[in-house]
């Protein structure tokens, strides 16, 4: 038991490192199998569930893999498993759990579930995240659960009162913002305009078929400084270069929370971004060379480029993509239409996601190029397993020196 637990552990270590969540879902299928041929399989509970809490970032899928052997012992060990996993650290996945058994109108427990779910939303010490996820369910449960007795009615509307709760906190939040500073910046020969969250929350894009990703901003996700904001700019823009950041010189009390572009972005030399905050364009883009780590990205019109080069962040292209090449370094990439010229280079995880104009359907798409077809020999070296990396700081070099990284 413990060495099919440990590959599961490496096989979830290796999603998180590639942002693809069936680097996991995938080879665990067989791995939860040798755990049903167990003598003793229920004893693999409590450990399992101390490695989902050990990974809290995975998406471990719809129950996927690992929530379907725990739930085969529904009736037995379970539930109490589930609890006590509950109590030591929740995650967005144990939620997840949690909300499929409080909604079972079979379930005995049915209300009291119900209870726990309200009491996980009303803990102040819950993460971001899961507590985003526990609103989300317990919202649906009130919607959709039926008060066919005394105990259910009184869990629905425990939930209803948090729901408010919840609703009137935002508006409050939303009321005692502080207004943006006004006025513009200018920022790399671009000008921007200072806007606040209640602002920038209309402007954000919502992705009409990728499930997960409708809405991939939430402005009021995080507890932020007075003093952050969002910066606009509103006409069609063009620089020599860009960089995104957090930080504006000369504006040192001031932080970035992102970066929207109503309209499309023209850059000659090269676009870079090497911190969290996001970027979100509306409009085409066109630029040599776009460098993007960290943050989610959105991009909505056309993009043209000779290089894209993405890791440790989540990006869609939610227009069409003409470039020679796109590098996908251990981050998900959506990609709605691509030219057949564009060449793909997934490493550490199978990273593109393409929409299937058949099926309608986003699915999982094979790079179409090694790293040593498409880059400069003298770019490539080795990582530990010998496998081909892109040599990070000679590279980074040729981007500032506006060359090539391209055969």
């Amino acid at each position: 038991m413990e060495a099919i637990i440990d590959q599961l552990e490496k096989l979830a270590r290796k999603a998180f490192q590639s942002g693809n969540k069936f680097d996991f879902i995938d080879p665990a299928y067989e791995l939860c199998g040798q755990l049903e041929e167990l003598e003793s399989p229920a004893t693999a509970l409590e450990p399992l569930f101390r490695l989902i809490e050990r990974c809290p970032e995975i998406d471990f899928g719809g129950p996927g893999p690992l929530g379907a052997f725990l739930e085969s012992f529904y009736d037995s060990v379970y539930e109490p498993q589930l609890l006590a996993s509950l109590d030591r650290k929740p995650t967005v996945y144990t939620v997840y759990l949690l909300d499929r058994v409080a909604r079972d109108d079979n379930n005995p427990r049915q209300a009291e579930l119900l209870q726990r779910l309200v009491k996980l939303a009303e803990d102040a010490a819950l993460p971001a995240r899961v507590h985003h996820e526990t609103m989300a369910c317990i919202r649906a449960a009130a919607e959709e659960l039926h008060p066919w007795d005394a105990n259910i009615a009184a869990g629905i509307t425990a939930a209803k009162q948090v729901i408010a709760e919840e609703d009137r906190l935002q508006e409050e939040r939303q009321r005692n913002e502080s207004p943006a500073p006004g006025g513009t910046v200018l920022y790399q020969g671009i000008t921007c305009k200072l806007i606040n969250r209640s602002s920038a929350e209309i402007l954000m894009p919502v992705i009409r078929d990728l499930p997960g990703y409708e809405k991939p901003y939430d402005v009021w996700a995080e507890n932020v400084p007075g003093n952050a904001f969002y910066l606009v700019v509103e006409g069609d823009a063009r620089a020599e270069d860009f960089s995104i950041t957090s930080d504006i010189p000369g504006m040192e009390n001031l932080t970035v929370l992102g970066w929207i572009f109503i309209r499309g972005l023209i850059i000659r030399d090269r676009l870079i971004s090497s911190s969290n905050v996001p970027l979100i364009v509306f409009g085409d883009v066109a630029c040599p060379q776009i460098r993007l780590q960290g943050g989610r990205h959105y991009f909505g019109g056309n993009v043209t480029a000779g290089l894209i080069w993405a890791g440790g962040s989540t990006i869609c292209f939610d227009g069409s993509v003409t470039a020679k090449v796109v590098l996908a370094d251990a981050t998900p990439v959506f990609i709605r239409e691509r030219t057949p010229t564009t060449r793909l280079i997934s490493m550490m995880g199978m990273n593109f996601y393409s929409m299937d104009a058949a099926v309608g359907e986003w699915l999982q798409t094979p790079g179409t190029a090694e790293l040593r077809e498409v880059f400069l020999p003298e770019l490539i070296a080795q990582d530990e397993d010998g496998d081909d990396i892109l040599a990070e700081a000679p590279a980074m070099e040729r981007i500032l020196q506006n060359k090539s990284l391209l055969k």
